[in-house]
């Protein structure tokens, strides 16, 4: 029933426009101008540095932390940013973002059944990149505790939360 639940969100998410493609249209429609982003770590990807910026719910936002390391098998380099729920002794991955050259992800999109959800696809000039999301399978928790209600606010949030993303 978990993994149904987290499924859903996960197309809704999709549906709701976090795919966008379009180089005009790759921070996702979200004005930036005096607009704070609560979360922020940095990829790497075509020998360059970008910024990763993007709002979590306030409630869960204490208990996340950033891993980030390299993609395995990418030719110019690219970085995965997984997303860490730690709370007392508990702990999960809510997601992960991958941040690839756009020849690296075609590549391993041709070669793969299923890729991660595409956030950004940026070809103009100087970025060249394209930024994947994928969810958690299930809530790793039990119904009831405030750790599996904080996970799951985290998973009917992340239309917002991936509509937020920016990269720079």
């Amino acid at each position: 029933m978990k993994k149904i639940f987290v499924l859903i969100i996960s197309i809704i998410a999709i549906l709701s426009g976090c795919g966008n493609s379009s180089k005009d249209e790759w921070n996702s429609g979200v004005e930036t101008s005096g607009t704070e982003r609560n979360s922020i770590t940095t990829m790497r990807a075509n020998n360059k540095e970008y910024t990763l910026s993007f709002n979590l719910p306030e409630d869960i936002s204490q208990y996340i932390d950033f891993k980030i390391e390299p993609i395995e098998g990418t030719v110019v380099g690219g970085t995965m940013t997984t997303i860490n729920f730690e709370k007392d002794d508990k702990t999960a991955v809510l997601g992960t973002f991958k941040l690839y050259n756009t020849g690296d992800y075609d590549n391993i999109k041709s070669q793969e059944e299923s890729v991660d959800n595409v956030v950004i696809r940026n070809e103009e000039e100087g970025m060249n990149v394209v930024l994947t999301y994928k969810a958690m399978d299930s809530i790793p928790f039990d119904e009831g505790t405030e750790e599996y209600k904080l996970i799951e606010n985290y998973s009917l949030a992340i239309g917002d939360i991936l509509s937020s993303v920016i990269l720079e």
